[in-house]
């Protein structure tokens, strides 16, 4: 393989930061629910983890492409639950689970952001893996695009108008009530 005027090739990059993220995964393993690690011990895995997916020297792409994929995957499978509960819960024909999602999502994406952005509460690295990853899995606006649409098809137009203005002025309501909460805690 040619070497780079002072470079290595991008594969063997990639190849030894995958390497690195190994142990990532052997603690992921180790945090899951049933583990008999101490919770003071799997608190200070997680912050490893962080900083492992951060890079060493300092925020690296790989990284934070890492930090959301972990975080979107965590986000992803807590949507799932909810719509479980929600459909078990309150109904199967109204799509609760996916109300609750954006208006849970909307609250905290307006909470964290504003921690983030605006008090410098959170770091970047866990503003990429809380908001980026976890709440980018989390809400479903094209999940609310397909329900609206299913709900339109199925001629249930008294639910779409609910669903539909339900949706956007809860979770724009949300969304200012997480900021102003964010913004009282931090001052």
């Amino acid at each position: 393989m040619p070497r780079l005027q002072g470079k290595r090739p991008f594969a063997f990059f990639a190849l030894t930061r995958l390497m690195a993220y190994a142990d990532t995964v052997l603690t992921l393993a180790v945090l899951a629910p049933g583990s008999q690690v101490p919770l003071e011990r799997k608190a200070g895995m997680i912050r490893s983890v962080i900083a492992n997916l951060s890079g060493l020297g300092g925020p690296t792409l790989l990284g934070r492409i890492a930090l959301v994929a972990l975080g979107g995957a965590l986000g992803s499978v807590c949507r799932y639950l909810v719509g479980l509960y929600a459909a078990q819960q309150l109904s199967a024909t109204f799509p609760w689970g996916t109300l609750i999602v954006n208006v849970v999502g909307s609250f905290l994406i307006g909470a964290l952001a504003t921690l983030a952005d605006d008090a410098g509460v959170i770091g970047p690295e866990t503003r990429v893996l809380l908001v980026v990853g976890v709440l980018g899995g989390f809400t479903t606006f094209s999940s609310f695009s397909l329900d609206t649409l299913r709900l339109i098809e199925a001629n249930e137009l008294l639910y779409t108008s609910l669903y539909v203005s339900g949706s956007l002025a809860l979770s724009l309501m949300a969304t200012a009530v997480g900021i102003v909460l964010a913004r009282s805690l931090s001052h």
